[in-house]
């Protein structure tokens, strides 16, 4: 069974915006870095268990870029993932907190 990856409409600006800022310094880095997170939503909605709960809420995870200082916040959903946040590592911790689904 595929698992969906979702992602809410400030994770898409978020990932589309840091995409774009790749791709003004170096288009083989940007198409590197969108890469590196859809590999790393393909884990998390096949694996979500091995990525560690974060801080800030017991119900969403964080998996971490390799190679770039992103990470992308994922809670779980019946068929898959919910992407809330693909942040930079400088970021304010739990910005993305009133993303969650009620």
């Amino acid at each position: 069974m595929t698992r969906r990856v979702v992602l809410v409409l400030e994770a898409q600006a978020e990932l589309e915006a840091a995409t774009v800022w790749y791709f003004e310094r170096n288009a083989k880095i940007a198409d590197d870095f969108q890469a590196e997170i859809v590999r790393l939503s393909g884990q998390a909605a096949a694996m979500p268990l091995a990525f560690a709960r974060t801080a800030e809420s017991g119900v969403v995870r964080r998996a971490v870029a390799k190679r770039f200082p992103y990470s992308v916040f994922f809670t779980e959903t019946a068929t898959g993932i919910l992407v809330l946040a693909v942040a930079h590592a400088k970021r304010r911790p739990g910005y993305w907190l009133g993303r969650l689904p009620a």
